[in-house]
């Protein structure tokens, strides 16, 4: 849908588990909005984007700062979400440190995933009262839009009640637009950077690749602490049953309007 962004799309259209349907048009989710075109722009206003919550640390925004039309009355709140790769946590490297390949890298991804539930705490409350209380439509979106934005949209889509195969199936289109080119060359400068050489062949792919596993592993870690993702979000993030309940409002149709979407 966005040029410049591949893996902006809209989390709507998925069934609930009760047979509600997430509304279309009110959340999506992307990868960096950093190099928008105008045509992309022109898709922004087409859209009526009001609000975008930035996940990427104070770093990766002065770096990269995003790029969105001028002339939009849209607000933005960043979340400061540090734990990650591209975020240059040192801590993240560690398994790879231990086994610089391709099996490190996986190893690596997953402790990141098992961390997710820990490092969003702070801010998922947050999040979510923008979504219950607008404006809507917005963007949630990192650097690349799989980890982070993964594990955020995960949560989202939990609460509202939709299963969590559909959860994962809806997280792996992200990998379709994961790996180009640039972004190989990136992560391998950074992994240079934080390994003090460079990494060995086949070590890079897999911290590009959306791989069902690493969200099977965040999950994992909300369902052994707290037994689900609702009681995550009421327990762990402070979310009030009245800001859940905001939550579903918002993003969920009514029986009239279901077979419409």
């Amino acid at each position: 849908m966005l040029k410049k962004a591949p893996a902006f799309r809209d989390i709507g259209g998925l069934e609930t588990i009760d047979g509600h349907r997430v509304r279309k048009g009110r959340v999506f989710r992307s990868d960096s909005l950093a190099a928008l075109s105008r045509q992309d722009h022109d898709t922004f206003r087409r859209l009526g984007i009001r609000m975008v919550c930035d996940l990427r640390s104070e770093g990766e925004r002065t770096r990269h700062p995003n790029s969105l039309p001028e002339d939009l009355a849209c607000e933005q709140f960043h979340f400061g979400i540090v734990t990650d790769v591209r975020a240059g946590d040192a801590r993240v490297f560690e398994a790879l440190r231990r086994s610089p390949d391709a099996a490190g890298a996986q190893e690596m991804m997953l402790s990141f995933y098992r961390g997710m539930p820990q490092a969003f705490t702070p801010h998922l409350r947050q999040l979510l009262r923008r979504i219950a209380q607008g404006p809507l439509p917005l963007v949630i979106h990192c650097t690349a839009g799989k980890d982070r934005t993964g594990f955020a949209v995960a949560m989202v889509l939990s609460l509202l009640g939709v299963a969590r195969r559909d959860i994962i199936a809806e997280y792996l289109l992200t990998g379709q637009h994961a790996v180009t080119p640039e972004r190989l060359a990136y992560l391998t400068n950074l992994l240079t950077l934080q390994l003090g050489h460079a990494p060995q062949d086949g070590a890079v792919e897999p911290m590009l690749c959306a791989q069902a596993r690493y969200l099977e592993a965040a999950f994992e870690t909300v369902d052994a602490a707290y037994g689900s993702p609702t009681e995550y979000l009421r327990t762990a993030c402070g979310v009030a049953d009245g800001e859940l309940e905001a939550v579903r409002q918002a993003l969920l149709a009514p029986g009239s309007e279901r077979d419409a979407l």
